[in-house]
């Protein structure tokens, strides 16, 4: 594992969710890059307050692999933080009701070693 991203990694065991900023022309992204894809400058961490909208959901009846130690049926989709950036996420397990434009938090489960992103509804309730 890279360094860059053995940081996101501690960071979410520690339930922070970080993406990637320019702190030059202030683009952001979730990609863990070292070099901003606009203007080339280092980009840095920073702290997300895990607040998103659902921008596009399925969920995944049949499947060879899991996602986030889950057998089908699953959900999974992308949400855009408030931050601007948007993040694939696995939503909190059983979740099948997530539908487009919903308001989510990230929070972080626990699966095998890692703590990993999932979206639950705002005040910790789990998507039903």
């Amino acid at each position: 594992m890279s360094a860059l991203m053995r940081e996101w990694w501690e960071a979410g065991e520690r339930g922070v969710l970080l993406y990637r900023a320019c702190p030059a022309c202030g683009s952001r992204t979730f990609v863990a890059r070292t070099a901003c894809p606009a203007c080339s400058t280092a980009m840095e961490w920073r702290e997300s307050r895990r607040n998103g909208t659902v921008h596009a959901v399925t969920t995944v009846h049949r499947s060879t692999v899991t996602a986030a130690g889950r057998p089908a049926p699953y959900t999974t989709g992308y949400v855009e933080l408030e931050e601007g950036v948007r993040m694939l996420v696995t939503f909190a397990a059983g979740a099948t009701a997530a539908r487009i434009g919903d308001s989510v938090v990230i929070a972080f489960e626990r699966v095998g070693d890692r703590a990993l992103p999932v979206a639950t509804l705002p005040g910790g309730t789990r998507v039903p």
